[in-house]
Order: structure tokens, then sequence, then C-alpha cells
């Protein structure tokens, strides 16, 4: 099951970028879009909250976080949300949508890596050959791209 969830994520991203560049290319500015996207988010997981029986001791669990928390959920805000797809959009300006793709497929190999770095967490062998694959496959792509640049 949970990988029809990663290839559902897969999907919303793929269609994601896609769509940003057709807009883009539309004239539609990247704060405009970037706000209404956020705007829709928010508004759709407030809807979705508010229908979970949860909802109720959401105050009370929001007032048990720490000031730790807090930076960290400020943080991951800032630099996966906002920061990352501010990035994104402005790069769609200089390149296509399936370049971008491309670009991005590296992004499991990042996390990968990440996750050692910061979150201690071990890495296999075979998952190691997976990140080093992955990237020299993103490489061999786009290197007769980017050779000049």
């Amino acid at each position: 099951m949970y990988f029809l969830f990663l290839l559902l994520a897969q999907i919303m991203v793929g269609t994601n970028i896609v769509g940003a560049k057709y807009l883009l290319d539309n004239s539609m500015p990247v704060l405009f879009l970037l706000t209404f996207r956020f705007g829709l988010a928010t508004l759709t997981l407030l809807f979705l909250h508010a229908a979970t029986p949860e909802a109720k001791n959401t105050l009370s669990s929001i007032k048990t976080l720490t000031k730790r928390d807090w930076l960290f959920l400020v943080a991951q805000a800032m630099t996966a949300g906002i920061i990352f797809n501010l990035l994104m959009l402005l790069g769609l300006n200089y390149t296509d949508a399936n370049e971008a793709g491309i670009i991005t497929s590296v992004l499991p190999a990042l996390i990968g890596v990440l996750s050692w770095l910061i979150l201690k967490e071990r890495i296999s062998i075979k998952k190691a050959l997976s990140i080093g694959l992955a990237t020299l496959g993103v490489l061999g792509i786009s290197f007769d791209k980017y050779k000049d640049v």
C-alpha cells in the first residue's frame, strides 16, 4: 500500500512541475502562484482537519509544543515549503519542465545523504549504490545539455 502512496506522491510532484511551468509561461508571477498555492493548501488542510475527531484536541496539542519544536516546524516550513518552491518556480523560468523533472529526480538521493548526515541513519551498501546510480543517471542524462555551461 505504501508504494501506491509513494507513486501518487510522485505523480503529484510531476503534475506540479508541469502545471507550474504552464502557468509561469502564461505570465503568472511566481509570488502570486506561491501565495495561491499555499493559500489553497491551507484552506484544504483546515477543512480536512476540522472533519477529524482530533480537531477538538488541537489547541491543547499545540500548547504542549516546546520552543525547539516550533523552531523545527518553522525551519521545515521555510526550507521544504517556501524556499524550495520559490527556487523551483524561479528555476522553471530558465529551463523546461522535462529538465526540471530530471533535476528533481536527484531528490531521493539527496534525502538519503541528508538522512545519513543529519539523522545518523545507516545507509546499506544497496542504498549507497542506488544513490550513486541515481546521481550518475541524472548526470548522464543532463551532461550533453549542460556541458557548455
